[in-house]
């Protein structure tokens, strides 16, 4: 074999030797990251656990009416409990938003179309000139039978 072959051929092993040496590191790499995410993920998961229980929402909700006053189930009916719990003042009523402004006395701000014009601000529409009309007449062919 030429010394030219040997050298491309030592040349395409030792490349293909590199690729899979960084493959395989990076592969390690990823066993890692995914190994931290999952003890991650479990330990989120333990935090809402109590005594290998998980809450179920039904369960809160009857918890939080209990507490709030209603005495409500998680299907709406009463649970029994009655009004015992919460105990607190009713809740503050929200504020009155005031009005929307007006433009011009007509529709608020949110109104797409302008409000109408009084009647003393509506002009009478205007007949034109003599000359007007006949150049008209001319323009959509509406000639005195000529």
């Amino acid at each position: 074999m030429e010394p030219v072959a040997e050298c491309c051929v030592a040349l395409i092993g030792g490349v293909s030797g590199y690729c899979m040496y960084a493959a395989s590191r990076e592969q390690e790499e990823e066993n890692e990251r995914i190994d931290e995410e999952n003890k991650r993920l479990e330990q989120l998961q333990s935090d809402f656990r109590v005594d290998n229980s998980v809450f179920k929402d039904d369960d809160l909700m009857a918890s939080l009416k209990k507490r709030m006053g209603d005495g409500g189930g998680p299907d709406g009916s009463d649970g029994g409990g009655g009004g015992e719990g919460g105990g607190g003042p009713p809740p503050p009523e929200p504020p009155s938003s005031p009005p929307p402004p007006t433009v011009g006395g007509g529709g608020g701000a949110a109104v797409l179309e302008p409000p109408a014009p009084s009647p003393a601000e509506e002009e009478p529409p205007t007949m034109g000139s003599d000359e007007e009309v006949e150049r008209l007449k001319r323009m959509f062919n509406l000639g005195d039978g000529e």
